[in-house]
């Protein structure tokens, strides 16, 4: 609101000034992975999902039903996302279509008490430590006055606020096999003399669930991405890719109709799905072009970072007889290359020549 230039001709003791070269300051610095705070919605049902596997409540077999709503005690009935309902689905596809009613029973299945401990466990009740100023303390109910309406919302992601950095950490500690680790930029800092002054270690703070449940999730998750999950268009050709997508409403802002309009759409992936590397996270707030969801304004973006970052690692892509199917390939324009820098390229794509 205050450009250089205006507070150059403001009077510095006034309260003003101060106000403006605060705010200035504080939007300058902000850095909104760490310090914005938003509603996670569908990507937290992987965390839903592995507490439910860890605490045996749910297995592959468990087959629920889903009308477009859910009963809950002490509020009515919570609607799914897909209107009319999923019908009969087993408990991987409730996860890869984000069956509302599927998650809502699995909270119902945990309990209050073993679901906040699971829920503090993963890191949502605290800052990560992340090495960035001014980190946002999450936004979440307390355990005083967390009731059953509470554990059916929080099921699926809405009514608390977190971090996108935390919302990473929580996923990668699923991605990892089940263990929470602090994030960190740095590994190391040296001083002009090469001695090393400060690490930074990935060492685990402690093991949130089964090696075992978090493999089952990541499995269910690569599944849904290859097939015809909410994440499929998180797929990228030749990787296994684990996602999920999820699209919250913004409880704190309404339209000028007073409805609550505004959305964040975002999805979350992590890859290889068989050996993780590395976890992403996209996040659009208030998406305007003609759809909210996550699977949509998020999922593609996904796709597209991981297809670089991937092969910048050293993955090699593998591809299936369905990726080949659909396989594109460019024909790259050769007038003004050498004949040895033409052959290079074509070989590289794949492309047999004369």
């Amino acid at each position: 609101e205050y450009s250089a230039a205006k507070l150059e001709g403001m009077d510095k003791e006034s309260t003003e000034y101060q106000t403006a070269w605060l705010n200035s300051l504080y939007n300058m610095w902000s850095n909104k992975a760490v310090t914005g705070l938003y509603e996670p919605g569908s990507t937290f049902k992987i965390i839903t999902s592995v507490m439910a596997l860890d605490e045996k409540v749910v297995t592959l077999n468990d087959s629920f039903y889903c009308p477009g709503y859910h009963f809950v005690e002490g509020y009515g009935n919570v609607s799914c996302h897909k209107a009319g309902g999923h019908g009969e689905v087993k408990f991987p596809v409730g996860l890869q279509q984000s069956c509302n009613p599927v998650f809502m029973i699995l909270g119902e299945r945990l309990g209050t008490s073993v679901f906040y401990n699971y829920f503090t466990s993963f890191g949502y009740g605290a800052k990560t430590g992340i090495d960035l100023p001014a980190e946002a303390n999450p936004i979440i109910s307390s355990e005083k006055n967390f009731n059953g309406v509470s554990l059916a919302v929080y099921s699926f992601g809405q009514t608390f606020k977190t971090t996108a950095i935390q919302q990473i950490r929580a996923v990668a500690a699923v991605a990892n096999g089940g263990y929470l680790v602090t994030p960190h930029l740095l590994k190391s800092i040296k001083d002009s003399d090469g001695n090393t002054v400060a690490e930074f270690t990935s060492e685990p703070e402690r093991q949130v669930v089964s090696t075992e449940a978090a493999k089952t999730v990541t499995e269910i998750l690569e599944a849904g991405v290859s097939g015809d999950g909410g994440a499929k268009n998180a797929y990228v050709k030749g990787y296994k890719v684990a996602a999920k997508t999820g699209t919250s409403e913004k409880k704190d802002k309404k339209d000028e109709n007073g409805n609550y309009s505004y959305r964040v759409g975002s999805c979350v992936a992590y890859a290889p799905a068989d050996d993780p590397e590395i976890a992403a996270i996209i996040v659009v707030d208030e998406p305007s072009g003609g759809t909210v969801y996550g699977s949509t304004v998020a999922a593609p973006y996904v796709s597209n970072l991981l297809s670089f970052v991937l092969p910048y690692l050293g993955y090699e892509a593998e591809y299936t007889d369905k990726d080949l199917e659909k396989a594109e390939v460019v024909v790259p324009n050769c007038i003004g290359n050498t004949v040895d820098g033409v052959k290079s390229d074509l070989e590289w794509r794949g492309l047999s020549y004369e």
